[in-house]
């Protein structure tokens, strides 16, 4: 049996290349708009696309609280805003203070930091007393942590919360009779 060999041709294309076009846009992530390197305006750009990602999540999480007919964002919901920005809450340190000559009346002041890689962009110390409603030490102790935490991103990317919609001072700051 004879076998026919084909032979298969192929025609080269001849391919021009268009020189790239200049362009003056400069993409930055989401964590860049809190170096002070970039260009203002890009920076509102990407806030406000964090802005709006945030506001889906604090709505579909319930990661605030209605007071008096405004909406303040919690502690979980500040630290959503954080991670997004590749930031990271460190508490330096907890105090106990005694705040009278009993023994139960006492308080704690935290100290917490927000850090975005080894940088510190903000740092705040908050304060937390026992009430009726916490009567043990490690539920004073860890309301401390939670207010400075809170305070810490809210000295930071309060501009970003606000452009979400939300009141820039955390939940837990708030009284809730007020």
């Amino acid at each position: 049996m004879a076998v026919k060999k084909t032979e298969l041709i192929q025609e080269e294309e001849e391919v021009t290349l268009l020189p790239e076009e200049p362009t003056n846009a400069i993409t930055i992530r989401d964590s860049d708009i809190l170096n002070p390197e970039y260009d203002f305006d890009d920076k509102i750009g990407v806030a406000t696309t964090v802005a709006t990602s945030l506001k889906k999540v604090i709505q579909s999480q319930n990661l605030a609280i209605n007071i008096q007919g405004n909406d303040y964002v919690t502690a979980e919901g500040w630290e959503t805003l954080g991670t997004m920005l590749g930031c990271t809450p460190y508490v330096e340190s907890v105090e106990e203070i005694q705040l009278g000559e009993k023994r139960h009346q006492f308080g704690y002041v935290a100290t917490v930091s927000i850090r975005q890689g080894e940088r510190i962009i903000s740092r705040a110390s908050a304060m937390a007393e026992r009430n009726n409603n916490q009567k043990e030490r490690p539920a004073v102790y860890s309301m401390a942590q939670t207010r400075a935490l809170g305070k810490a991103y809210r000295m930071a990317l309060s501009w970003i919360m606000k452009m979400a919609g939300y009141q820039p001072t955390p939940a837990e700051e708030m009284k809730k009779g007020e």
